[in-house]
């Protein structure tokens, strides 16, 4: 029978008296067989179905199988995960875990006593305790249009009901007043809300992405939530989960006897936590209260028996591809067996592009229509004799993962996909008291912050800069632009520059001459690559294209530039050396699956080069996982392996029987030969030692080369800014991804222990990284007497080889707790699950090394966390703590490429290019040397070069100040309409780089939605002057001066007259004024040379 009949069958099954003990007994089943009976008890009674799991992320697991095998359920299903708690205080710094909670205890509270939801939960979620029913609706608010409201009082009820204000609302339970705007994020909504008001009244309630700022919506009513779930002075936490069930409740445990030990378990360090037995008792009052237990020892003999679906791929490190391809084979001869025996067989697959493979590919002569194909997600499949029924996951087939595993995006996940997308990658620009800065016309100085000054009569805001001999520079905010902070050159002291010297002239003009030799230089060596005559692959392949289809997620805006990239460079017959640079988990390795795969359709051989034996493992079993069903053979060298695998490896690989293979270093060593070496991946390049690179270089001669990387080395960096190298970026994070808070403390007992039972007690794993061999063992003592119910396994690159393989699969596959160990760990793990990390001695790590072990978590669609910890007693020195407090500023999504960046101001730029640069980088700062030298590149490149808008403007009608005086107009960003002093002056930054007017007006469309309407005078005349400066800029035009009436330009040094007189201005109104004198410059062209002279 089919599912539907399936579960009508079940449904009358269990309409059946309980046993003596009120307990249904039903024998084990796999989970997917309990979200089929959860939708089967859902249909036979009215009332609630609460099903207990044991582990928090069993929750998400069964809410994705309900929604495959019943999608209509979804408005119904509601979960319920533990709220994370720390020495019993119950935290409000998970907002996804809080905004879940919440929405689920409002679900409840809406809901009639004869609604039928689905209840979610697992052990430790059901014995906390919480609100008791309508305490959140007393601290709900509810805003809608047009009404009126008392702001203060308002900002005051959100701060007690735990939202932080900050600048801005870039996540949940955050809130930011500026004005008449209110930004708030409820921590149960998808999108943060933009509430303006005109008074008190409410004119506007719009959502918006968080990571634009801009609005995306219109709403008529909002309802805003409490920030967190914990009490307040007036409400205690007295009720529990079952106090908000309404009607007549099933209870579905996911055996129960297994969910009583873990909930004893749970007791011990948090006595807090209520009794099963008292919650037992408190359901077993209510009326009609039904139990089943699934995994009971004496079963129901009446009920029908589910087994778990042999699995047709297992990949060990020795397996090979022709093994795995059998093995499927094998499962799906079985399944046309099953039909045969008119078994019903549904395949669910997770993708239309892996569901058309298996179509047109694996079927091998069996009729498919006798078959049920379907898309949809499942953990994995089943089979039940009795109901003559079979269900296949993707992942029976194919040996998928977790993190392998599409599932649907839930309006939350949807919502946040822009949440943190396209993070603008610093151009080193982010400036910080005391920090060195350069000017482009003054040279090194001291930036001391943002000042207010009086200048001639005018109260103006600059940014203070000290110069040599105690001087001070005031640059007017509009001019933030000719400001970046300077990156100079490892062990060698900086001298402030003087202002008006002549140094700063010299050491610029010397810079700008060495740019242009090096620029011809670097072009000569591109072209000389260009020359090259390397393989052009040819046009993608329908079957390039399944492959591509069957991708588990969507892919980003990002990946798809970047795989566009990637195509046109194998397509060429000139040799691809493309540097990929993104974040750890953005889906660079899915870019480099793809090219690898174009390259085995064209008969070509791979090689996959990454730096540590871990990771290599990692990358065959995910290469392996996602070619599964392509005949694409893939190999792996490590020492997992025995000599006799390694040799037989490499002689396929000789005789042309590999397509793929993946390795270390060993990979590049003589005496390794390939039949028909097409394209070279290096993971990681920074990694590898200069040998290796050297050896590299012979690797790569005229095969296309992919480098990913994190956080590239910086001549790598250096190339590919300067256009040298050709760089793809990849920021825009997966969907559901969230930023990693980095926390610097100092090592305790209490700061272990609770940060591991934090992370246990929410279902997730742990990576300790403790960079000593000698006292590994010590530590693995202590957490297991700071955490005795934690389950500890050590890691470390002295361990054989057997053993670490096997401490890694243990702690893959969720039998281990913690992972202590050393790093080893470093690159490209990627476990789902674990999403705590604590470094010990982060102070001995660089920024690359911190930022690489930080990429191990955070990989979900949760909060992670990042411990840095520090000696309790004693010094850390300078270098290192900059360079923790730089990991913990960047701590957002995207950050790799600022830290790499950042790396180089802390270490100096180095000598990338050799000792003749390296001068010239010291004097000038990395920052302005990379755009001089990106400027000559393109010059010789005989592009054409944006001018640099460095136009002096001296307006006598306009003012620096926030208040017009009757003759003059002001024309800034007023304190009153924007209050944060990093916004603005990131505003008048964005607004004195804009080259573009689409620019121009993007970025004024954006302040008018952050930051309300209607808009201050002199912020329209900013946006006006901006756009009249930019025209002047096309024009050749370096200084525009109005005085008394007269309009006066200069061009390369002389002023043009018309006539042998400057032109006069008529328009007295600011805006007119400006419009007359954009007309004027337009009208230059028009009137042709004859008109215009040099004065």
């Amino acid at each position: 029978m089919d599912l539907t009949a399936a579960i009508k069958h079940l449904s009358r099954l269990l309409d059946r008296p309980p046993a003596g003990d009120g307990r249904l007994h039903l024998p084990p089943m796999p989970p997917t067989a309990e979200a089929l009976l959860a939708c089967a008890l859902n249909a036979s009674q009215a009332g609630t179905l609460l099903w207990v799991t044991q582990q928090p992320e069993q929750i998400e697991q069964a809410r994705r199988n309900l929604h495959t095998l019943a999608p209509t359920l979804d408005p119904l299903i509601l979960p319920f995960p533990p709220a994370i708690e720390t020495g019993g205080v119950r935290e409000n710094d998970d907002p996804d875990i809080a905004g879940r909670r919440i929405h689920t205890l409002y679900r409840l509270a809406e809901l009639s006593a004869s609604s039928t939801p689905i209840v979610i939960t697992c052990t430790h979620a059901l014995l906390q305790t919480t609100l008791p029913p309508g305490a959140l609706a007393n601290r709900t608010r509810r805003i809608e249009l047009d009404q009126s409201i008392d702001v203060a009082a308002l900002c005051q009820h959100l701060s007690d009901n735990g939202y932080l204000f900050e600048s801005e609302v870039v996540d949940k339970g955050k809130a930011s007043r500026r004005g008449g705007i209110l930004d708030l994020w409820s921590p149960d909504s998808p999108w943060p809300v933009r509430i303006e008001l005109f008074g008190n009244t409410v004119e506007s309630i719009r959502l918006f992405d968080p990571n634009t700022q801009r609005a995306v919506e219109k709403k008529a009513a909002v309802l805003i939530s409490p920030a967190y779930e914990g009490t307040d002075s007036k409400t205690a936490a007295t009720a529990c989960l079952p106090d908000h069930l309404k009607g007549r409740v099933t209870v579905l445990w996911s055996d129960a006897e297994a969910i009583r030990i873990h909930a004893e378990e749970l007791r011990q360090p948090h006595p807090a936590l209520l009794s099963l037995d008292t919650l037992e008792s408190q359901l077993a009052a209510r009326c009609g209260t039904r139990h089943l237990d699934t995994a009971s020892d004496v079963p129901d003999t009446a009920f029908p028996i589910f087994t778990p679906l042999p699995k047709a791929v297992t990949l060990p490190a020795t397996a090979g591809t022709v093994q795995l391809e059998q093995a499927r084979r094998v499962l799906i001869a079985d399944l046309f067996v099953r039909t045969d025996l008119r078994q019903h067989v549904q395949l669910f697959f997770d993708t239309q592009g892996s569901l058309e493979h298996f179509r047109k590919h694996l079927i091998q002569g069996h009729d498919v229509e006798r078959l049920a194909l379907q898309i949809g997600h499942l953990s994995e499949g089943f089979c039940n004799e009795a109901l003559k029924l079979t269900v296949v996951a993707e992942s029976d087939l194919y040996g998928r993962r977790k993190s392998m595993q599409r599932f649907d995006q839930t309006e939350e996940a949807r919502g946040r996909a822009g949440r943190y997308a396209g993070s603008r990658i610093s151009d080193f620009t982010d400036m910080e008291d005391g920090d060195l800065v350069v000017h482009v016309d003054h040279g090194v100085g001291c930036y001391l912050g943002v000042r207010q000054i009086t200048f001639s009569g005018q109260l103006q805001e600059v940014l203070a800069i000290e110069y040599a001999e105690n001087t001070m520079l005031y640059v007017p905010v509009t001019h933030a632009h000719l400001l970046s902070r300077y990156v100079g050159m490892a062990g060698r002291h900086t001298t402030l520059h003087r202002l008006g010297g002549n140094r700063w002239r010299r050491e610029k003009g010397a810079a700008q001459a060495a740019v242009y030799d090096l620029a011809a230089e670097l072009l000569e060596i591109q072209a000389r690559r260009n020359l090259l005559q390397g393989h052009a692959f040819p046009p993608d392949t329908p079957l390039q294209h399944e492959f591509e289809n069957a991708f588990a997620y969507q892919e980003t805006i990002d990946q798809e530039t970047v795989i566009r990239d990637v195509r046109a460079d194998m397509e060429s017959v000139r040799p691809m050396d493309r540097l990929i640079c993104g974040d750890a988990g953005y889906g660079k390795t899915e870019v480099a699956m793809r090219a690898a795969f174009k390259a085995v359709q064209d008969n070509r051989q791979v090689a996959v080069l990454v730096p540590t034996t871990v990771l290599a493992q990692q990358h065959y079993q995910t290469f392996s996982e996602r070619m599964a069903g392509f005949n694409v053979r893939t190999g792996m060298i490590s020492r997992f392996q025995s000599p006799g695998q390694r040799r037989e490896i490499l002689a396929s690989l000789a005789r042309g029987d590999l397509d793929i293979i993946i390795g270390t270093h060993a990979l590049v060593q003589p005496g390794i030969s390939f039949a028909s070496l097409g394209l070279v991946i290096i993971d990681e390049e920074q990694r590898f030692g200069v040998a290796h690179k050297e050896r590299l270089k012979t690797v790569k001669h005229l095969v296309d080369v992919l480098t990913l990387s994190a956080t590239p080395i910086p001549r790598t960096l250096y190339m590919s800014m300067t256009g040298a190298r050709d760089m793809s970026l990849i920021r825009t994070p997966p969907r559901e991804r969230v930023p990693i808070e980095t926390i610097m403390v100092n090592s305790s007992d209490e700061v272990i222990r609770d940060a591991i039972r934090r992370e246990l007690a929410r279902g997730g794993q742990v990576y300790f990284l403790h960079n000593r061999v000698l006292s590994i063992r010590r530590l693995q003592e202590r957490i297991a007497s700071l955490v005795p119910e934690a389950r500890i396994e050590v890691a470390h690159g002295q361990m054989k080889s057997s053993e670490l393989s096997g401490v890694m699969q243990r702690f893959a596959t969720g039998q281990a707790d913690v992972l202590l160990c050393t790093t080893i760990i470093e690159s490209g793990l990627d476990i789902p699950r674990a999403n705590t990390i604590l470094i010990d001695r982060a102070d001995r790590f660089g920024i690359a090394d911190l930022y690489q072990l930080r990429g191990r978590v955070g990989r979900a669609d949760r909060k992670a966390y990042a411990l840095l910890l520090l000696p309790a007693h004693g010094m850390v020195d300078r270098d290192a703590r900059e360079r923790i407090q730089a990991l913990r500023r960047n701590a957002g999504l995207g950050a790799g490429f600022n830290l790499a960046v950042r790396d180089m101001e802390i270490r100096g730029a180095g000598n990338i290019l050799g000792s003749a640069q390296s001068g010239h980088i010291s004097a000038v700062g990395f920052g302005l040397y990379c755009k001089l030298l990106q400027r000559a590149v393109a010059r010789l490149k005989g592009e054409v070069v944006e001018p640099l808008l460095t136009i002096e403007l001296r307006l006598d009608f306009i003012r620096a100040t926030t208040e017009d005086d009757g003759e003059t107009a002001a024309a800034c960003l007023p304190h009153g309409y924007i209050g944060d002093e990093r916004l603005r002056v990131a505003i008048y930054r964005r607004l004195a780089e804009a080259t573009d007017e689409c620019l121009i007006n993007d970025l004024q469309a954006e302040v008018t939605d952050r930051f309300g309407s209607p808009v201050p005078r002199p912020v329209t005349l900013l946006f006006a002057i901006a756009r009249l400066r930019l025209v002047a800029a096309r024009k050749g035009i370096d200084l525009l001066e109005v005085k008394q009436g007269k309009i006066m330009l200069r061009r390369d040094g002389e002023f043009l007259t018309a006539n042998g007189r400057f032109p006069l201005l008529h328009s007295r109104k600011a805006e007119d004024a400006i419009a007359e004198l954009e007309n004027h410059l337009s009208d230059m062209a028009k009137e042709g040379a004859a008109r215009l002279t040099r004065r």
